[in-house]
């Protein structure tokens, strides 16, 4: 039997998978929840109006860290967390 489920370990700390997660909870609010549809092609150009309006508002994601402040914070991260 082919194992069809892969975990895949990341960084609690992952601010882009934040934002990917928080964009698909919005979608999932805001189309997907307490919506009828007629068929999965109904379904599917819902979502695709949505995602079409929602690129037209896009604003950059802007660090609120340098990426030195960031290596600090990894680094003393590795010293505080056991070797394995």
């Amino acid at each position: 039997m082919r194992k069809r489920i892969f975990l895949h370990f990341i960084p609690t700390s992952s601010s882009w998978l934040s934002l990917v997660a928080g964009f698909f909870a919005k979608l999932t609010r805001l189309r997907v929840k307490r919506s009828a549809y007629t068929s999965v092609a109904h379904l599917k150009a819902c979502l695709k109006e949505y995602v079409e309006s929602h690129n037209k508002t896009l604003k950059p994601f802007v660090w609120a860290k340098s990426a030195d402040e960031i290596l600090e914070k990894i680094e003393r991260a590795k010293k505080a967390l056991p070797a394995h």
